[in-house]
């Protein structure tokens, strides 16, 4: 949590689990919607989640190659290059000298005043003791700031993982020694990328196409870039859909795409002999090519990356996950990691209908070609799910569709947690053109609420805020609000239950102020103010749109003291007098106007959310 006296801008970002295999699709996708619960203490108290890692543009020097035989580029520590089973102090001095010494290095970036760091030194040195071939090492971000400024460290514990002296990749999970453990073994071990020797990328092909949906070769690309770096995220996420290969020659590789396209193309369709002859022309030096297996529903086919709106990264992790794929519990992490939004559709039943899917695919198919290097639409991951399946239904509630007739479809932005939903009919063309209407930032979300409040609060009660009543309440109603999000599940919402509802008796008199509370499992606020932690309190001053957010002790008296120091209307109240029932109190509207106190000057603090991850404490 952020310390006392020090609010940073920080939009959540969305998590992905790293034990995907363990956690059902409607848990994982509920635990990314209603992420943490925080104490008043900045304890957290909910499920493991994580920021998804980002990645930049292709790296275009060559990749070194082994003599005939394939090899990963990581595909093991030097002897000596391991830690002996302890855990290391690095320091600003000598950080750079273990790093570049090779091998895998595991960086635990901590806090000495951080009880989610204390709670992870112990799994931390077990699997140290564990995997002796990798070094752990621990960095005090306290003292050692050059080291902990120049990889982005805002949060603790941060972990950032090296190999062979550069950054492979950032661990976001829980703090367990199996999870720990699984993680840089997978670096030790290699992450699936091949060096395919030159000649071999036919052969290599077809293996590759037999255990995957989606090859993706890297032309002439280093084996420390954003294409090995990306390949291991997405290996860790869902290994059984994409494979990853380097190779040397361009000429190789577009001989393979051509060989891979001729394969069951009609010779009489001009329109598809060009596409082809398209894509083919494409490969060359430094991009990356997508080899996808056919399905039942769509054709094998190429597709190179050539540039796009999220780099190289973004448009692996969006690729792997196929044109039309199934929302799955083995597969979530994936979609969670790819960072894009997701058009899902619901289906009554344990797949689409076939007219349906074919029109899903075909819109899908749509969305690939725009994707190929279009900067003027944005990209969205296309899938399916069975509505009423375990894993599913928790997350059709989420998106407000439980009673929605099926098939239903909606996107929704994970970065944001907004969804849009699909009013029209179930067409390739309008369901196409919304799709573009998305991308241009046309679309107004679509806002989940319970039902309104028929009467108004009594004096001294919390105000219920739902959905559709939030700008009514919040914004226009002229009054210092001052609203907490919660969720029913979170005992650190039931705790900060007694303290609201003593602070609104205390303000009974306070005509100018009202205490709100709104279910956020069941409500969607304004965009800007959605968040992952609960309970989450925020303070918008009378007539104003830009909220406060207040994160420090949680008593009635220091409710009290941030909502008379923001607030438009001064006002006076005695707590000592108040107690359950509110004592005197009162505002500088209830006071002749040549008593009215000077209204104090809005602070320059912006709508904040809470911290990325679970598990983790700000500066």
């Amino acid at each position: 949590m952020v310390q006392p006296g020090k609010p940073r801008r920080r939009m959540q970002q969305l998590a992905a689990v790293v034990a995907v295999s363990a956690v059902t699709l409607g848990a994982l996708l509920l635990e990314t919607a209603r992420g943490a619960s925080v104490g008043a203490d900045g304890a957290v108290d909910a499920g493991p989640t994580a920021a998804a890692a980002s990645s930049s543009g292709a790296t275009t020097s060559s990749a070194s190659t082994s003599s005939g035989v394939a090899a990963s580029p990581g595909g093991g520590s030097a002897p000596g290059k391991g830690g002996d089973g302890k855990v290391v102090k690095l320091t600003d001095r000598n950080f750079k000298a273990e790093i570049a010494r090779g091998g895998v290095v595991f960086v635990k970036f901590l806090a000495p005043w951080c009880s989610h760091c204390a709670n992870a030194e112990k799994p931390f040195a077990a699997a140290a003791a564990q995997v002796t071939d990798a070094t752990f090492a621990d960095v005090d971000a306290t003292v050692h700031t050059a080291t902990a400024g120049a990889y982005g460290v805002s949060a603790y514990p941060t972990y950032k993982l090296f190999r062979d002296g550069h950054l492979l990749s950032s661990y976001s999970g829980a703090p367990s020694v199996p999870a720990f453990t699984t993680f840089v073994r997978r670096a030790l071990g290699g992450d699936g990328v091949k060096v395919v020797p030159p000649g071999g990328l036919a052969d290599w092909l077809v293996v590759s196409s037999a255990g995957a949906e989606t090859s993706f070769v890297g032309v002439g690309l280093a084996t420390d870039g954003a294409f090995t770096k990306t390949a291991f995220d997405v290996t860790g996420a869902a290994g059984d859909r994409a494979r990853f290969g380097l190779a040397e020659s361009a000429d190789e590789a577009a001989a393979a795409a051509d060989a891979f396209l001729v394969d069951g193309l009609d010779a009489a369709d001009a329109n598809a002999t060009a596409a082809a002859a398209a894509v083919v022309a494409a490969v060359k030096p430094g991009v990356v090519v997508a080899f996808v297996a056919a399905t039942a529903l769509l054709p094998r086919r190429v597709r190179v990356y050539d540039g796009g709106v999220n780099g190289v990264g973004g448009w692996i992790k969006a690729a792997a996950l196929g044109a039309f794929g199934e929302l799955t519990a083995t597969h979530t992490g994936a979609y969670l990691h790819s960072g894009a939004p997701m058009a899902v559709l619901l289906v009554d039943g344990d797949t689409p209908d076939v007219s349906t899917a074919a029109t899903m695919s075909a819109v899908a198919l749509a969305a690939e070609a725009r994707d190929r290097g279009d900067r003027s639409t944005g990209r969205v991951v296309i899938a399916w799910g069975a509505a009423q399946s375990p894993t599913v239904a928790p997350f059709r509630a989420h998106l407000g569709l439980a009673k929605a007739p099926l098939p239903a479809l909606a996107i929704y932005a994970f970065a944001h947690d907004a969804t849009f939903v699909y009013r029209g009919a179930l067409e390739a063309a309008p369901v196409t053109a919304w799709l573009i209407e998305y991308a241009k930032g046309s679309l107004t979300a679509t806002v989940k609420s319970e039902d309104a409040p028929t009467e108004p609060p009594s004096p001294g009660e919390v105000a219920k805020v739902v959905g559709t009543t939030w700008e009514s309440v919040v914004h226009a109603s002229g009054q210092d609000v001052f609203i907490m999000q919660w969720a029913p599940w979170c005992a650190h919402s039931k705790a900060a239950w007694p303290t609201l509802r003593a602070t609104a008796a205390a303000l009974q008199g306070v005509r100018t102020v009202t205490i709100a509370a709104m279910d956020a499992t069941a409500n969607d606020p304004p965009v800007g103010y959605r968040t992952k932690n609960y309970p989450t309190f925020h303070m918008f001053r009378g007539g104003e749109s830009r909220g406060r957010e207040y994160k420090t002790r949680r008593a009635v008296a220091d409710f009290v003291d941030f909502i008379q120091e923001h607030a438009a209307t001064p006002f006076e109240v005695d707590l000592d007098g108040a107690g359950e029932a509110g004592g005197a109190a009162t505002s500088a509207a209830d006071k002749p106007q040549d008593q009215q106190a000077e209204v104090p000057a809005a602070a320059a603090a912006a709508p904040t959310a809470a911290a990325a991850g679970g598990n983790k404490e700000e500066l």
